[in-house]
């Protein structure tokens, strides 16, 4: 059900940030921590998909607008997103936007 709903899994904690990649252009960095690897390979998969593949109920624009996923990736408990955007500041605040991409339901 968590899934249909476009959310991620529960996570402890979080990091948000802006870095250059190799080519030069601004990335949004998300950072997920989990209590368990397994949450962790899950909630970058569903981060993915929900950027990729899902719609602000805010704004009624796709988040793929504002940012593609370059990489969702698990290590241990860790998942870390980069995300090519030409506005790396809309990702600092993304606790901040009603309906974030980071919001998660317990299930």
């Amino acid at each position: 059900m968590l899934e249909e709903a476009g959310f991620l899994l529960p996570y402890t904690a979080f990091a948000l940030g802006a870095a250059l990649g190799e080519d030069g252009l601004p990335r949004a960095v998300v950072v997920l921590v989990h209590t368990d690897e397994s949450t962790a390979r899950e909630n970058a998969v569903r981060f993915e998909s929900i950027i990729e593949e899902g719609t602000s109920l805010f704004t009624g624009r796709p988040w793929s607008d504002t940012a593609t996923v370059e990489s969702a990736t698990a290590n241990g408990r860790v998942m870390v997103a980069r995300l090519p955007t030409p506005a790396p500041s809309f990702f600092l605040r993304l606790m901040e936007v009603p309906d974030s991409p980071l919001l998660y339901a317990r299930p």
